[in-house]
């Protein structure tokens, strides 16, 4: 297998409604050299025929459908599909901006000590219209870590991108009450 720049790592469970616009925002990124692993995690409300659909129709989507294991599971099979230096994460609900992986790779690329970064987010209601906006405030390192570990996520899963390397090296995910 031939290694991409970008593995796009998506977990899909019942998410119809919002699954085409998600998949879409990712189809269209000026960063063009990737692969988009999606694991169909036993949906049952037409996400399966909607993702069979695109699949037909761009070579970069690899879909895995199989029966609901939950998001931890499908996130460690997808992994093992990824050939991409860097894991791009995404979920079936979630919008990326179009020039979302460039920025993030091209960063990567420019600063070896980073393993794994995020994005500012808005988060939106099920019409798009704003809820929160993020503090829009740069973290330190350790900032980040204290963040995390009070429970506050600083690097959402829809705008994280990791090494590969890196995630592997610690084994995957873990089951936590906080991904």
């Amino acid at each position: 297998d031939q290694m991409v720049r970008i593995s796009v790592l998506m977990p899909v469970y019942n998410c119809v409604n919002y699954l085409a616009e998600s998949v879409d925002s990712i189809l269209v990124q000026s960063e063009g050299d990737f692969e988009f692993v999606i694991i169909n995690d036993g949906s049952v409300d037409g996400c399966q025929d909607l993702l069979t659909s695109y699949a037909s129709r761009d070579e970069r989507i690899k879909l895995i459908d199989r029966p609901n294991r939950g998001l931890v599971a499908s996130l460690n099979e997808g992994l093992s599909h990824c050939r991409g230096q860097y894991i791009a994460r995404m979920d079936g609900d979630d919008i990326s901006h179009a020039s979302r992986f460039k920025i993030q790779a091209d960063f990567l690329d420019a600063n070896l000590e980073y393993v794994a970064i995020g994005t500012n987010w808005v988060n939106i209601d099920c019409d798009g219209d704003p809820l929160s906006y993020p503090d829009n405030i740069l973290f330190s390192h350790d900032e980040i870590d204290r963040r995390h570990l009070e429970g506050y996520p600083i690097i959402r899963h829809p705008s994280a991108m990791i090494r590969t390397d890196a995630i592997r090296a610690i084994g995957g995910y873990q089951e936590f009450a906080y991904a």
